[in-house]
């Protein structure tokens, strides 16, 4: 984990979360794109390792993403600016709280797994930009438009 704390201590003063945005999705953009820079320092990481996770918690993630991703929209979350949702999803903690039947399997921080899936779908959806481009994009909803996400 040396290196991927390394990256983050790096990365953290660089990538400031947007003045006056406080959605829960800006947040998860925000760890999206602090992950994304990361993984490509440390290329030898594991994806898992950078996001922190261990590798049954990826699997997890993975295989339950698109109804983890159905819960964020139906619910109206992503738009949400309360403190406690956003603590509930994007925070340390054992476990995330969507309010789910499984919220006792969802490792802690979802909304940053998804934060990063869905910038990487942006960077795959636009191969023309740079990393550094894609974390200077400041509008969520852009990322959020044009990532084509489709967990």
């Amino acid at each position: 984990q040396i290196p991927v704390s390394f990256a983050h201590a790096m990365l953290a003063p660089i990538l400031v979360p947007n003045p006056g945005e406080e959605s829960l999705l800006s947040a998860m953009l925000y760890y999206g794109k602090l992950h994304l820079a990361s993984q490509a320092l440390c290329a030898q990481t594991s994806t898992a390792e950078v996001l922190g996770y261990t590798e049954e918690q990826w699997k997890f993630l993975t295989e339950n993403e698109a109804q983890i991703w159905e819960v964020l929209v139906r619910e109206r979350l992503l738009f949400s600016t309360d403190m406690m949702i956003k603590q509930r999803l994007v925070e340390a903690a054992p476990f995330s709280k969507l309010g789910t039947a499984i919220d006792g399997e969802i490792p802690g921080r979802v909304g940053q797994f998804i934060g990063y899936r869905m910038l990487r779908s942006y960077a795959e959806s636009h191969p023309e930009l740079s990393l550094k481009q894609i974390i200077n994009i400041r509008d969520a909803r852009k990322i959020l438009r044009d990532a084509q996400y489709k967990p």
